[in-house]
């Protein structure tokens, strides 16, 4: 039986897969090069690389495989993984949001949109679920 911690961990994972997927399929090309538009009017001294649909694929795609094989430390309960929790439970739900400010603001459907509520729901249950007692999480020999 998986404790709430490592539980919360795999659905952020989950989540991000399923965003991933939200954004290949739904055209996450035209919000970058928008992006890139408006970083560069904003801040013109800043250049923005060219998105490469490839690379940006197998780099986030790689990264949700690492976050999953890193499951193993949270269910030790390892003490590196509550900041890593805290830091990948913070990425999840500001992504969500942002990506439903995006939407709000723009008044359509961008990619992403479909997955945010889903990225929210599990960042903020990974922020619950992360242990907040000195002995709940630490050294993996400290658990029984």
């Amino acid at each position: 039986m998986l404790d709430r911690w490592t539980m919360a961990w795999l659905a952020v994972c989950a989540a991000l897969a399923l965003h991933l997927a939200d954004e290949v399929f739904n055209g996450s090309l035209g919000l970058y090069a928008d992006f890139a538009r408006v970083v560069g009017w904003v801040w013109p001294s800043i250049e923005m690389p060219p998105f490469q649909r490839d690379v940006w694929l197998i780099n986030l795609a790689g990264t949700i495989l690492v976050l999953f094989a890193l499951t193993w430390l949270v269910r030790r309960r390892s003490g590196v993984m509550v900041t890593a929790s805290h830091l990948l439970a913070a990425f999840a739900t500001a992504n969500g949001v942002l990506h439903l400010l995006a939407a709000a603001t723009l008044k359509s459907v961008i990619a992403g949109l479909w997955s945010a509520p889903l990225m929210i729901a599990a960042g903020l249950f990974l922020f619950l679920a992360i242990p907040h007692k000195r002995g709940d999480a630490g050294d993996s020999r400290a658990t029984t």
